[in-house]
């Protein structure tokens, strides 16, 4: 923990994908890190630690199912709880970092559903 609250101090990249676990103390310190969160180790992750990391400012990236899920469905509870006008700017934020492939599939996602629905 002591050395998450050190390491939440450096700004750009932080690589730590030798880490398998992380307390909800050390995600605390983690999420006042600015810039890239790599967390490649982690095999799961507390669903307190998950909604404390989607504080982090700036991207946070894991492999795996668990960890993936875990911070998008944080994501998701914290952006719900949120006014209108922030969700749509969180909206825009992941629009902008979206490659354009990535908006192409789901522009064609979002079109193929509406066609259903009529």
């Amino acid at each position: 923990d002591v050395a998450a609250e050190s390491l939440s101090k450096q700004n750009g990249y932080l690589v730590l994908e030798g880490l398998t676990s992380l307390s909800d103390a050390a995600a605390e310190s983690l999420s006042r890190h600015k810039g890239k969160l790599i967390l490649g180790g982690l095999r799961s992750l507390s669903v307190a630690a998950a909604d404390t990391l989607c504080m982090h400012q700036g991207p946070v990236f894991g492999h795996g199912n668990s960890l993936s899920g875990r911070l998008h469905e944080a994501r998701n509870r914290r952006l719900l709880g949120q006014p209108v006008n922030e969700q749509l700017d969180f909206l825009a934020g992941v629009w902008i970092s979206l490659d354009d492939q990535a908006r192409r599939k789901i522009l064609l996602l979002a079109a193929g559903a509406m066609s259903q629905e009529e």
